[in-house]
């Protein structure tokens, strides 16, 4: 959560989850244990590390509490600063 004032205390700089559950059927062939993440970040808030910060923390969550060691993230070909963040 970004703050700069009162007026925008609760503004959502984007989304961070998972596509399924660990060791989906459709990874098997590239990631047999893994779980595949996606991100969205809210274009004026693009480039400054939300993306990076998120994806690490969700990993480690899903390290510690579930024991996920894999993960796999896809980015378009043309979308080369989310390429360089994965």
């Amino acid at each position: 959560m970004l703050r700069t004032s009162e007026s925008d205390a609760h503004l959502a700089l984007g989304h961070i989850g998972f596509h399924s559950h660990p060791a989906p059927d459709y990874l098997a062939e590239w990631c047999p244990a893994g779980v595949e993440l996606g991100y969205l970040v809210s274009p004026p808030h693009r480039r400054q590390g939300y993306a990076r910060e998120a994806a690490l923390g969700l990993m480690d969550w899903a390290r510690r509490s579930h024991g996920v060691r894999d993960f796999v993230a896809c980015a378009a070909p043309d979308n080369k600063p989310s390429q360089a963040m994965i």
